[in-house]
């Protein structure tokens, strides 16, 4: 508007400048320019804060040409340096505050006139109005304040996202605002005195990314005479490093035509530019990159994305596409920075390519978008008492209203159909209303149509029309219809075919804290683990566990297993002593493709006949029926993985167990497969000692890894401002986690002043741990891949259980384990050095200063363990790689970082040791039993049902070495004897125990005989006593009281024998009675 009238008025004075004489003109220049120039843009409303007592601002010294003192500007780092602010690849501790309109660093500016950028063998300056200003004898203020308040550094933050939104997770550290209020010009008349100017420059940096805003109320004056041609220079307004190269100059601003109407961002009298970069960033979208956040969500669609790094067509909306799956959904253009869609519902999980359909269509405006597995979604509907949830009951539930564009919304009770690859959700019931953030809701027998079903809460606006509303959605959860219905169920589940599973059920960790620490090979159950954010959906389907894992990765036929964890010592539990056991899945909850949606397909397969048959039938043989098709897992078989380890000034432990220590200079392959599928490199810099000087030794600041099937490389390195920087294709992401198909990224910050960042390739059965300090980066390998087994090379080695072999260099020379440092280092590290073209890391990737000419590794083997600094022992004690660390480099923080790394591999593999157990019980027939658990000291009791007698021992005791104290017992089925109360124990060992002596008859009768018929007889023979003395038997063996009951006591006494009837002479056959 106000460049209108400016327009409007210059139009005038051409048309009428012939017959107004110049005293006219002159009059109509100063109402043009008071009009003009003095319309406010920015309200002070929308200003920072400036002259609040809250926060105790400063003001300059009130003179003309006057600055503020010096003003530090100090951070300590985490590297525990003193740092300052970031501006132009360059760090800063002083600035000050000038009144003629501009904030100078290390150096005041004594010029009141402005010059053109770029300035040259000068210093930086940021000129919000650099121009000959006069607050002591003409009038004005000029505030500043240094500040780490958190309400500004949230104001800040918020500036920073909404106008640079590719940084939405921007968090302010400090601030610095200065404000020039109400100041006129210099030696400006009487009547240009009331003319003032008003603006503000407020810096803002989290000590990496630095922002500059510039702030126009009012602009009254330009000059002392107020012109605004061409010729006037009076005015100044960018920012300049003074290298004579990197500098920004608002366009116009030697004149300031139009400085309070115009801006770079949309929004009149504001100018916000980056400026810890070599160049400035004045648009927020000059990269023209397409970027989304999240940039990961789950496949049920819903889930609102916001768009940015670009400038956005004048249009309404547009469409994007998911190209490999080609499905379209719309998106809305909020302005020329923003635009935000909604993700339509999918069939499958991965990374695919999100792209706009603009015109032309370029890679510009592509990005990745992750649709992650839905049992990785934390539920928006929260389902209360979801123990109690069965049909007919009454139910309530909540959510956040305010995750929802509008207050009209929707709630739907849907059940699920699940056709091979397809699925749908059918409208069970649903209830519209407004504002509310609760419902209760009845389960109603409608809902016994389906086996599963999910509560969604949606945006229900007409007048938007939305075709894919915002949706928060519930878990998916069991129809339960109480015993019966569960029996049924269960029962018709049982009848079905069930294919045979290609997958081990005795491959599980037997301890938690085994399992919890193989994360090459198992994660946490989203279903049960101790992380869960919802406490009552923790677990529901395994109550009685601690918590569960399951497999990485699946079998050939999308197998998978999961194993749980209680009772004492939290170990596997298993099914003979609770239904809550982990067990083998028909699929993975990762599988997917034809026929089978991820995690819906496994709830529909595996947990709800599980739910049927052992959890909601009430009956334990239908549990028993259910195990036979789905066993129940074990530990016989597990095999923990192979721990390595490359820390400190670099102590390696190869796959195979072999330490050594490497000190080489650059880049190296740490482990890579012979097919190049699985690369690690790492890269080593000079380590410094406590003054900062460069020391003849090694560490790691880097690792950069790429695996077949994952399209990312992962890049990992330390950052002596933010402790590290994570990229991934040399784009720098700081989420917590991040989820990809095939890879999983876990970061956790310690209060330590380090930060573990887990990586799991879960297709390779590869984990890789990070720890960061900001001198060090210790890396910790776990492989459980068999796979890869006697298949890879590199610094750790090759990974074949056998050490003699570790050291192989790249020409496939083997030198010995027992070879010098010197020959371990050049004759076998130094040969796994990197080549420029092979590097997978980023040209953004700042080594630290080396000296790589002078380097000279010192060696382990050569330590003078008599000559140690002082301090060594307190500081390292027994441990070896602490005490060289310490000696070579002298840093205590380096020695302590290996010392505690050192610790915790030993911890690791301490943990992962294979536990005394006593085996597994299998299926007691016609019985039950009660096991307190499998570790020495445990106890298992056995049952028979009615009808069934014990066979063997009722009660066993785990022993110290590992193995029951007697025979597990079986229940077989009892006889019943008409004539006594007693029944007999055991008919099949009744009919072998008569087998047995009627062979003994045959065998003794047809013996005797043939000596009696061959035999000739002497005088001197002495006649022998007979073998057999023939009893008269009153009735037949079976009926006699006596001879059952000497089979009920079969057990008794050690070792089984016959009972020994009266007819059989008792001084023979003693092995056999």
């Amino acid at each position: 508007m106000c460049s209108d009238v400016l327009k409007t008025t210059a139009t005038a004075f051409r048309q009428f400048s012939q017959v107004y004489n110049s005293i006219l003109i002159s009059v109509l220049l100063l109402l043009t320019f008071s009009q003009g120039l003095g319309c406010m843009s920015l309200p002070l409303s929308e200003f920072f804060p400036f002259n609040s007592t809250t926060y105790g601002f400063n003001t300059t010294e009130i003179s003309d040409d006057g600055s503020s003192p010096a003003i530090r500007i100090t951070n300590v780092g985490k590297d525990g340096k003193q740092h300052g602010f970031p501006l132009f690849q360059n760090h800063y501790e002083t600035l000050y505050v000038n009144t003629n309109g501009i904030i100078s660093f290390t150096y005041k500016e004594s010029s009141y006139t402005p010059v053109d950028f770029p300035r040259n063998n000068s210093f930086p300056v940021i000129a919000p109005f650099w121009a000959d200003i006069d607050i002591e004898h003409v009038g004005g203020t000029v505030y500043y304040l240094e500040s780490s308040d958190k309400n500004l550094l949230d104001l800040a933050s918020a500036e920073v996202r909404k106008y640079f939104p590719y940084r939405r997770n921007y968090n302010a550290k400090w601030i610095f605002i200065a404000t020039w209020y109400n100041v006129g010009h210099y030696q400006a008349s009487d009547h240009r005195k009331n003319l003032r100017n008003t603006f503000q420059a407020v810096l803002i940096t989290d000590w990496e990314q630095s922002f500059a805003i510039f702030n126009y109320n009012k602009i009254q004056w330009v000059s002392r005479k107020n012109q605004t041609s061409s010729g006037s220079r009076e005015v100044q307004a960018g920012l300049d490093a003074g290298n004579g190269a990197a500098h920004y100059q608002i366009e116009g601003t030697r004149s300031a035509l139009n400085i309070s109407q115009s801006s770079n961002i949309g929004t009149p009298g504001k100018w916000f530019f980056r400026i810890d970069l070599t160049d400035v960033q004045f648009e927020p979208c000059m990269d023209e990159k397409l970027s989304v956040t999240p940039r990961f969500g789950h496949m049920l669609g819903g889930q609102p994305l916001t768009l940015y790094g670009l400038c956005f067509p004048q249009v309404e909306s547009f469409t994007a596409v998911f190209k490999e799956l080609n499905i379209t959904f719309p998106c809305m253009v909020k302005d020329i920075l923003i635009a935000s869609c909604v993700t339509p519902m999918l069939y499958t999980t991965g990374d695919f390519t999100l792209n706009l359909n603009f015109s032309p269509k370029t890679s510009a405006f592509e990005e990745k978008f992750s649709v992650v597995n839905f049992a990785m979604a934390v539920p928006r509907v929260i389902r209360e008492q979801p123990r109690q949830w069965t049909i007919g009951s009454e139910v309530f539930i909540s959510w956040n209203a305010s995750e929802l564009p509008s207050s009209k919304f929707r709630v739907d009770l849907l059940g699920l159909e699940l056709n091979g690859s397809f699925f749908k959700w059918h409208l069970v019931k649903n209830f519209h209303s407004i504002g509310q953030h609760s419902m209760t809701l009845a389960l109603e027998d409608n809902l016994l149509n389906y086996s599963t079903a999910i509560i969604r809460v949606l945006e229900d606006d007409n007048q938007r029309q939305l075709s894919f509303p915002v949706t928060l959605w519930s878990d998916i959860f069991p129809v339960n219809g109480g015993e019966k219905n569960s029996q049924e169920r269960c029962e018709k589940w049982l009848a079905e075919d069930h294919p045979n599973l290609d997958i081990n059920p005795n491959m599980c960790p037997c301890a938690l804290r085994q399992a919890s620490r193989d994360t090459s090979r198992y994660q946490k159950d989203p279903l049960c683990n101790t992380n869960s954010p919802n406490k009552a959906l923790n677990c529901i389907y395994h109550p009685k566990a601690t918590e569960c894992v399951i497999l990485n990765s699946k079998s050939t036929t999308n197998a998978g297993q999961s194993c749980c964890y209680g009772g004492r010592n939290n170990s596997l539990l298993e099914w003979q002593s609770h239904s809550d056991c982990g067990y083998v899945y028909r699929y993975n909850n990762q599988a997917q493709g034809d026929g089978i949606v991820p995690h819906l397909t496994h709830f529909e397969s595996d947990i709800i006949p599980f739910l049927h048959c052992c959890m909601y039938s009430g009956k334990q043989k239908l549990c028993q029926k259910f195990f036979r098709w789905r066993p129940a897992t074990k530990c016989n078989a597990y095999n923990p993985p192979s721990p390595a380890q490359a820390a400190g000034d670099p102590h390696l432990v190869t796959l195979d167990g072999k330490k050594y220590t490497f000190n080489g200079l650059g880049e190296f392959i740490l482990l890579q497969d012979k097919s190049k599928s699985v690369v690690i490199q790492v890269r080593a810099d000079q380590a410094l000692d406590i003054d900062g000087k460069l020391q003849n030794a090694t560490v790691f600041t880097g690792i950069a890894m790429k695996m077949k099937g994952i399209s990312e490389i992962i890049e990992i390195e330390i950052n002596e401002q933010t402790n590290y920087r994570l990229l991934l294709d040399e784009k720098e992401y700081k989420y917590e986690k991040l989820e990809f198909q095939g890879l999983t990224i876990n970061i956790h910050e310690n209060h330590e002043n380090s930060t573990d960042i887990m990586v799991v390739f879960s297709s390779h059965e590869l984990s890789i741990e990070i720890e960061v300090t900001p001198d060090v980066m210790n890396i910790l390998v776990l492989m459980g891949s068999k796979a890869l087994r006697n298949n890879v090379e590199g610094l750790l080695g090759n990974y074949n259980g056998n050490i003699s072999d570790d050291f192989r260099a790249r020409d496939g020379t083997i030198i010995p384990t027992s070879s010098s440092m010197e020959d371990i280092h050049y004759k076998f590290g130094n040969t796994w050095r990197v080549a420029a073209k092979d590097s997978l890391f980023s040209k953004s990737y700042k080594p630290a200063t080396t000296e790589e000419d002078n380097y000279q590794p010192v060696f382990i083997d050569k330590l003078d363990e008599n000559n140690l600094r002082n301090g060594t022992i307190k500081l390292c004690g027994d441990v070896a790689p602490c005490r060289f660390d310490f000696q070579v480099i002298g840093k205590p923080s380096v020695a302590l970082a290996i010392k505690n790394f050192v610790a915790k591999f030993s911890a690791l593999k301490k943990d992962i040791e294979i536990e005394i157990r006593c085996p597994s019980i299998e299926f007691l027939e016609n019985g039950n039993m009660t096991i307190s658990g499998h570790l020495p000291g445990d106890y298992a009791l056995f049952q028979c049902d009615p009808g069934y007698t014990h066979f063997h021992a009722h009660q066993l005791l785990c022993l110290s070495n590992g193995t029951w104290n007697g025979t597990v017992a079986k229940c077989l089925k009892s006889v019943a004897n008409t004539g006594q109360p007693e029944v007999w124990y055991y008919w099949a060992g009744g009919t072998g125990a008569l087998l047995a002596l009627f062979l003994i008859f045959l065998i003794i009768f047809f013996k005797f005989r043939r000596l009696s018929v061959r035999q000739t007889f002497r005088k001197d023979d002495v006649p022998l006593p007979p073998i057999v003395r023939f009893h008269k038997t009153p009735q037949p063996i079976f009926t006699n009281s006596l001879f059952l009951q000497s089979l009920q006591r079969l057990h008794e006494g050690g070792d089984f024998r016959i009972p020994r009837p009266t007819f059989i002479d008792p001084k023979i056959y003693e092995d056999y009675f």
